[in-house]
């Protein structure tokens, strides 16, 4: 349990630092994520009744250690939207089927490298220019505003010399998070994201306690992916609305 609790942690220390504010109800045992965007703004469930939360927020994260009151309260008042699935990595299994000389991984650490990668990061993940327009400035202040956080590293992969693929990555305590990865449409299932996790594998390497984690959500092709590499899903959070 204290694992899962390691990585819920890390988690919200990438949201804390990128998406949101984050801090504890007063019970410490819920976690209220606020944001500008409605995305990202949330409640992770703990162990005791909700109390005002249930009339403040309107999205709830339910841990696998939710107490069974609110677990009922969940099913019975919101809809269940889907669930994220959290993944560790066995080392011994991590499978490479490209080879790394294809693809030039480089560790951003001046403001023009990170408008690099905040570039890649929004056209990888909006899908259209409106939607582009409306997240990348969002995504890029919190790019920048990280550039100097030890605990943080931002990855671009290029291949061709082109930029096409970025991930980040968070070090909490013996956890090493690995967030915000994607690749340019026309650059997808080139092995790209492949290369760039195999670099932050490598940099880990040297701490055998690390535990290397990410988040995805279930039943997606990303999912399927990272199994296939070698990642495990320790535990589910489900999503209700």
């Amino acid at each position: 349990m204290k694992n899962n609790h390691d990585l819920l942690q890390n988690h919200l220390e990438f949201l804390s630092t990128h998406r949101a504010t984050v801090q504890p109800d007063s019970t410490s045992e819920h976690w209220m994520v606020k944001s500008q965007k409605k995305e990202f703004t949330f409640v992770f469930v703990g162990p005791s009744s909700l109390g005002n939360l249930a009339n403040d927020y309107q999205t709830f994260y339910r841990t696998p250690w939710a107490g069974n009151v609110t677990s009922d309260w969940l099913k019975q008042n919101k809809k269940h939207t889907h669930s994220i699935s959290y993944m560790v990595l066995n080392p011994k299994r991590f499978y490479i089927p490209l080879a790394k000389s294809q693809v030039v991984i480089e560790k951003e650490s001046s403001l023009s490298h990170l408008e690099e990668f905040s570039l890649v990061q929004a056209k990888g993940f909006c899908s259209t220019p409106e939607v582009f327009n409306e997240w990348y400035p969002w995504m890029r202040k919190f790019n920048m505003a990280n550039l100097h956080n030890a605990t943080q590293t931002f990855y671009v992969a290029k291949k061709n010399d082109i930029p096409s693929g970025v991930a980040l990555t968070v070090r909490s305590e013996r956890t090493l998070g690995i967030y915000a990865v994607t690749t340019l449409p026309d650059s997808r299932k080139q092995g790209i994201s492949t290369a760039i996790l195999q670099d932050i594998v490598a940099s880990s390497e040297n701490n055998v306690q690390e535990i290397i984690t990410l988040q995805v959500l279930k039943g997606s092709y990303a999912e399927g992916l990272y199994k296939k590499l070698g990642f495990k899903t320790v535990f589910e959070v489900e999503v209700f609305s």
